[in-house]
């Protein structure tokens, strides 16, 4: 027998199914954070702090040496976003057999579409804090090249072997499927590809998702020859000059320095592979072609527990910078390659709104697989006959390890 749920709690849970199956990265992404998420924003006023795991060096031989336990905070605000409609009395006709089988859909499609933009586009916005690319500004890819270096990438930074994730913007897609079409594959794959059009399951060490809201980044305006300046650098910022005056780097921007290289986060141990880094807020030469740029991820640290590179960078020749994320004002779209522990969603649910001065109902749903919640309140306008429904999610999106994520870049037309 059906659950007697009343008519508005089943609406809000169709609501809910919809939304789900329109937001793949919200599907992949870590949630362990769920209920501690839920528990601050009720104490911090809707700021986040999450704590990541220490990290040790280890030790070799008898002598003990032992390590301080820090585990650094990652901080992110609460974000609400909704849709909010109005109906006529007559066009809310439905029964509760008529929800379950899709008789809402016609209404309760798009309003969702509208939320879902808005939920996974800011949570595909962390593309930001990413500093490791590889594809190209220019040319869409014709052979998996590119995929292959990201899950190696991703691996060499301390990403599981076995569930890997990549969120394609469809013409990257279309294109990546494209060049299978003359390459060994299981024929069930190359027959799922050919049918789709797209790149289905599982292949190249990645689960494959077609991402309909990638973000399209735009390089800053810069020139020069630009290098570090001032050998030993380490932290959050780095001193450069070379630039062209009045040189800007957008937040998002990336770059590598010559001789300084990743690592491996266990055994520190230099990768052979330049180091990406990421510019964390715009920043602009001065008129001398000097720029301090703010670093994202973990900036330059040289040794101890959260080491991230080789070696601090040379100065002059021997720290010039090479911007990767772009020719000098080139746009570009970012499909996001990961492991999912890279970022974190959660969503908060709402306390419902008590009945009375116009509330018909108020519900509050949940999936607890997804992770995902949505709050329908319905107020009714006797003069229009009208019922006026504002649907909410609370949630939060944080780069909880973008060092294990990728992106692939791609022309943005």
């Amino acid at each position: 027998m059906a659950n007697n749920y009343p008519i508005n709690t089943l609406i809000a849970r169709r609501a809910l199914q919809i939304l789900r199956n329109e937001t793949p990265l919200i599907n992949v992404v870590n949630k362990d954070y769920q209920a501690d998420i839920s528990k601050q924003q009720a104490k911090n006023g809707g700021i986040i702090n999450i704590s990541k795991p220490p990290r040790y060096t280890g030790r070799d031989g008898e002598l003990m040496k032992v390590e301080s336990t820090v585990m650094p905070t990652v901080s992110m605000a609460l974000t609400q976003s909704g849709q909010d409609v109005s109906f006529s009395l007559t066009d809310l006709q439905l029964t509760a057999d008529g929800v379950r089988n899709g008789g809402a859909d016609m209404f309760l499609k798009p309003i969702v579409a509208s939320i879902a933009s808005k939920v996974e586009a800011n949570g595909t916005a962390l593309y930001r804090q990413v500093a490791t690319s590889v594809g190209s500004t220019s040319a869409q890819p014709t052979s998996t090249t590119g995929i292959s270096t990201a899950r190696a990438y991703i691996t060499a930074a301390g990403g599981m072997a076995s569930n890997k994730v990549a969120l394609l913007d469809p013409f990257v897609d279309s294109s990546l499927a494209d060049s299978l079409k003359l390459v060994y594959a299981p024929s069930d794959t190359i027959s799922d590809i050919y049918k789709s059009g797209v790149m289905k399951g599982r292949g190249y060490g990645f689960t494959f998702y077609e991402e309909a809201f990638t973000q399209t980044h735009t390089a800053g305006v810069y020139g020069g020859i630009p290098q570090v300046n001032g050998a030993g650098q380490t932290g959050s910022f780095l001193v450069t000059n070379g630039w062209t005056a009045g040189s800007i780097l957008n937040a998002g921007d990336t770059f590598t320095i010559s001789g300084v290289f990743s690592i491996n986060p266990q055994t520190r141990q230099s990768s052979g592979k330049l180091k990406f880094f990421v510019v964390s807020a715009t920043t602009t030469a001065d008129g001398s072609g000097n720029m301090t740029i703010p670093l994202g991820e973990n900036g330059i640290v040289t040794s101890a527990q959260f080491q991230s590179v080789s070696n601090s960078p040379g100065t002059g020749a021997a720290g010039a910078i090479t911007v990767t994320s772009g020719a000098s004002g080139v746009s570009s779209k970012q499909s996001l390659l990961m492991d999912p522990s890279a970022f974190t969603f959660a969503c908060v649910p709402m306390a419902t709104v008590p009945g009375g001065k116009g509330v018909i109902s108020s519900d509050t749903v949940s999936d607890e697989e997804s992770g995902m919640s949505i709050t329908m309140t319905q107020f009714y306008d006797g003069p229009t006959n009208q019922v006026m429904t504002r649907f909410d999610v609370l949630y939060a999106w944080l780069a909880t390890y973008p060092e294990l994520a990728v992106r692939y870049q791609s022309p943005a037309s």
